[in-house]
Parts: structure tokens; C-alpha cells; sequence
């Protein structure tokens, strides 16, 4: 019989003394997940709530009002053409996981990789890119759950799999050779689910089919630049570029930069031209051709857009392109002729084209919300492009040179979704500081403020990501049922760019919590709930 009552967990007190505080830790013995107490003791934890979970009266018909507003759904993951060919990645209606699919010129579209049907199945795609001329796809697999992605090349025109493999290949390929006849990647090479997975990453060079060990692209005895143990070295290469880069990461969104000739890649003897410190705050870099965009935050918060020779880069040198009111930068994406720019204006995305004269104008977008991702090949002036909003189900378009946008087709919203019967408003809320918190709030048109409607507001705060509007079909039955759904856009997110993350983070982290303690304080005010019928959801970093 089920019981609401779980486990009590041990208690084995660890006190660690940080510089005279000393700080206690009753649990440390769970960071073992193969200590024999760990597995019993999250079972028991599992059973009492689903045992309180099934016990919610209403739950039944809640779910099954949120399946039909999913279960009908079609997303797309991502699309891309090379050549004749549009390669597309979608979940169809119904389907638990995503399958990716090819269709070149007039021909019907057929399934280029089901993972279910690959190494045994129960695997989920992981990432994928194309070579530059569309005749391989290197696809990144993993079983279901455990995120360590296996490295598989399939050919485009028959559908068959290469004999290649490589594992823990997590972050996927970082650009295919000139020639098409390997790409780059990073590995890892420490034990997974601990912390050393991530120590001394390897990047690599493999060529399709080499029987020989796949190059090692930076010797961490003797790197070439300044890395450390703990850093990634992301060696990126663009087809269509003389010039391939190294991203020296981790977990800033800051990022030094290098370059070398493409060419030298695979002779051993590489020499690498610094581009960018980590002081110079760049935090995004595109090719295409000779043109190095770079996205920096140094003297703008918001973020400035660069462009530099990728042969010759000189930051003191490179030109600055204007954004008209200086939004806040979130991605360039190079384009044959110049780049696409994405914006943060107002609480929902932008989108600008920019040419190489540095001339910007804005591209209109047909959904008022977000930009979920923009996809495009370098040497052309086109793209795709999936744009959602509240109570819009994301669907991808492609956009042309001349900036009009073409629904694709691949994406309906579900038959029971009327987007009229809905409400969002856009409100702040004063922090304990004085700062203005802006949130958004969904309900149901009509809505009454009188203290006693049950309301979820959500955070993040972390790595200057943002909340921008997202349809969430799991929003709808709540919101139904004459419940509030909050957003809350504390500081440490990148709404406001770079001085709003960095004023949740570190030392001022506590501003995180803090603001959404604040807007809920606000909403308590405003009457639209009180304290017994709010919950708030922070995950991750947000805590």
C-alpha cells in the first residue's frame, strides 16, 4: 500500500570551516549515488508523492485537458537547407521523441535518422549538423536520460550509417572541414556523473573513416594559449573560411578568442592569433568568409556588434554597427552579405539584418513574443527562423533575403486553443532597493483580483538567460481553472544585458531571490493571490 509518509533520510553531519564560518552539511553522504542507503531512500520519496499526487482531486481531468492541448502538437527542433536538400527535426503529434528528416528538390520527405531504430533504440537526438554540402549529417545520439551523446555520421542520399563513433561528445561538432571530410569536436575523458568529467577535455580533429586516433587539436601539456584545467578549448571551423577559431570557455559567458589558417588544423603545428581576452567581454563570434562578427558587452551593457577581418582581426579597428535604441544584443548569426542580429526590446524579441557597411534595419516579425532560434548557412542570405509567443505555439518560417516571412506548414496550434479567452499584463514590481522588477502575468480575461486565486510565479535568474513569452500548454487548464501563471524577470537573468546578470550573480546573488520574493510581496498587494495560494517554482542556478 502506497504511504504519503516517506523514508526519514540519515543524517551523518559533515562541518566544513570556510576561513573561520563554519558551515554544517547533515546530508553529504547523498553525493554518493552509489552508497547502498541512496536508491531505498529516493524510492521511498518517490512513492509518497505520487501517492499525494494521485490524491488531488481533480488531477484526472486537469491532465487530460493538458494532453489535448499537446498531444496534437507538432514542434520543430530545427531546420536547415544545404543545396536542394531541407533537413528538418521535428516530433510528430503524439510521438515522445524527435526524429530527423530529409526531403531534396521535388522529392517526398523521408526519415533520415529514427533513433529509436539505431544501437538498440531508446535514444533521443541530441544535436546535428550537415557538412557544407549537404551529403553528411553528423548526429549526436544518447540514451534516453543520460545526456552523453555518441558522435554517428549518416550519409544523406542512401540513409546509411557510417562505421564512425565517438562518445562523450556532449557539446557536439563545432564545424565540418573546407573539403567536407571531417570536423571538429570536443570530448571528455573523466568518469561521467562526477566532477572530473568535465577536467582536461580533449579537442580533436577526426576524418571520416581514418583508422588512425583522431588528431589531438590543443596538447594540454604544452597549450598554445593560456587553459586551464577546468576551461573548454572549442576549435570551430566554417567551410566557407579561411580562418577556423578557438573559444577558450567556461562557465562565463565570456569568452577568449583565437585564430589560425583552417589549413593548419591537421599538420600538428598549429599557431594561434589572439582576438579577444576575456576582459574584452566577448560573448558571441560568427564567420563567414573573411567577416568575424563578434557580439562584445565592453562599454555597453546591452551588447555592441563588431565586425573585423577574420585573417586580420583588430578589435581597436573594428567596425561598430548601430542597433537603432541600443537593445540589448542576445546573437548574431552571419549571413552571406552580413548577419542577422537578435534583440531583447521590451520584453519580447527583435530581429535585425545587418550588412556589411553596417547599415541595420529591422526585420518585422510575424509573432509578437520570441525568437526560439534562427538557423541559416553562411553563404546565404536566407533562413529559418522559429518565433513563438504566449499563447502561440512556436512554429519555424523561413525568411527570405528580402526579409518577408513564409509559414512552413509544419506547425498548427491545437484545435482547442483560443488565444481570445486569455490576458497578459505587463507589470513591475519595486525591489527592497528600489529597483524596478518587471513581471508578466497570464490569467483568464476577467479575472477578479480578490486575494484567493491560486497563482505559480516563476524565476530563473542565472547565466543571463532570459524569460521572454513561451506557450506552455500545461498554463492553459491551470489558467482555466481561474489560475495566475507569473513570470518574474529577476536580476541575474540577461533582460537588462550584461549589468542586470551581474547583478545577480556572485557577491549580489541574493538579488535573485530576493526580487521574486518582492514580486510575489506584490502580487500579495495587487490581490491577484495571497500567501496560502501562491507557489513559486525556482530550478538550477535559480536557487
Amino acid at each position: 500500500m502506497a504511504s504519503d509518509r516517506p523514508n526519514p533520510a540519515p543524517v551523518e553531519a559533515v562541518t566544513d570551516d570556510y576561513y573561520g564560518t563554519k558551515v554544517l552539511d547533515p546530508y553529504r553522504w547523498m553525493e554518493n549515488d552509489k552508497d547502498p542507503r541512496w536508491m531505498p531512500w529516493l524510492r521511498s520519496q518517490a512513492t509518497a508523492a505520487r501517492h499525494t499526487l494521485d490524491a488531488i482531486p481533480a488531477r484526472e481531468r486537469f491532465l487530460k485537458s493538458a494532453k489535448a492541448l499537446t498531444g496534437d502538437l507538432v514542434t520543430v527542433q530545427k531546420v536547415v537547407a544545404v543545396g536542394q536538400t531541407q533537413f528538418t527535426q521535428r516530433r510528430k503529434a503524439g510521438a515522445e521523441d524527435s526524429m530527423l528528416f530529409a526531403r531534396t528538390g521535388a522529392a517526398p520527405e523521408r526519415i533520415l535518422v529514427d533513433p529509436a531504430k539505431i544501437a538498440g533504440g531508446d535514444q533521443v537526438i541530441d544535436w546535428w549538423q550537415t557538412s557544407s554540402d549537404g551529403r553528411y549529417v553528423a548526429v549526436g545520439l544518447s540514451k534516453r536520460g543520460s545526456e552523453a551523446s555518441v558522435v554517428h555520421v549518416v550519409e544523406t542520399a542512401s540513409g546509411h550509417l557510417l562505421p564512425d563513433r565517438i562518445p562523450n561528445t556532449d557539446f557536439g561538432i563545432f564545424g565540418w572541414l573546407p573539403d567536407n571530410t571531417g570536423f571538429t569536436y570536443l570530448t571528455f575523458v573523466g568518469e561521467k556523473g562526477t566532477p572530473s568529467y568535465f577536467i582536461n577535455s580533449e579537442a580533436r580533429l577526426h576524418l571520416l573513416g581514418a583508422s588512425a586516433p583522431d588528431r589531438l587539436l590543443i596538447d594540454r601539456a604544452k597549450p598554445p594559449v593560456p587553459l586551464s584545467a577546468e576551461q573548454f578549448a572549442i576549435v570551430m571551423a566554417q567551410p566557407d573560411s579561411r580562418s577556423a577559431m578557438l573559444a577558450v570557455a567556461d562557465g562565463r559567458l565570456e569568452q577568449a578568442l583565437y585564430r589560425t589558417d583552417i589549413g593548419t588544423l591537421g599538420t600538428g603545428s598549429v599557431a594561434w592569433t589572439r582576438i579577444s581576452d576575456f576582459d574584452d567581454l566577448v560573448v558571441g563570434a560568427k564567420l563567414s568568409g573573411d567577416n568575424l562578427w563578434l557580439l562584445s558587452r565592453k562599454g555597453n551593457s546591452n551588447g555592441s556588434v563588431l565586425l573585423t577581418s577574420a585573417s586580420k582581426p583588430n578589435l581597436a579597428t573594428a567596425r561598430h554597427v548601430i542597433i537603432p535604441g541600443n537593445p540589448v544584443i542576445e546573437s548574431i548569426s552571419a549571413t552571406k552579405s552580413g548577419a542577422l542580429v537578435q534583440t531583447i526590446e521590451g520584453g519580447q524579441s527583435g530581429l535585425w539584418r545587418v550588412g556589411i557597411s553596417g547599415a541595420a534595419t529591422r526585420v518585422a516579425l510575424p509573432v509578437a513574443g520570441t525568437v526560439l532560434w534562427i538557423e541559416n548557412e553562411p553563404t546565404s542570405d536566407t533562413a529559418y527562423v522559429s518565433l513563438g509567443g504566449w499563447f502561440t505555439p512556436a512554429r519555424p518560417y523561413k525568411l527570405s533575403a528580402d526579409n518577408n516571412f513564409q509559414d512552413m506548414g509544419l506547425v498548427e496550434a491545437p484545435r482547442r486553443l483560443d488565444p481570445s479567452r486569455y490576458e497578459v499584463r505587463t507589470l513591475t514590481a519595486t525591489a527592497r532597493d528600489g529597483t524596478k522588477i518587471p513581471y508578466t502575468a497570464l490569467m483568464r480575461k476577467g479575472l477578479t483580483a480578490n486575494g484567493r486565486n491560486p497563482l505559480l510565479i516563476e524565476a530563473y535568474g542565472s547565466y543571463g538567460l532570459s524569460l521572454t513569452p513561451a506557450y506552455r500548454s500545461q498554463m492553459i487548464p491551470f489558467l482555466d481553472l481561474g489560475g495566475v501563471y507569473v513570470t518574474a524577470n529577476v536580476r541575474g537573468g540577461g533582460e537588462f544585458g550584461r549589468s542586470w546578470h551581474y547583478a545577480g550573480k556572485a557577491e549580489t546573488k541574493a538579488n535573485t531571490w530576493r526580487d521574486a520574493i518582492d514580486v510575489a510581496e506584490a502580487l500579495v498587494k495587487t490581490k491577484l493571490t495571497s500567501p496560502k495560494h501562491m507557489t513559486i517554482i525556482g530550478t538550477s542556478g535559480a536557487a
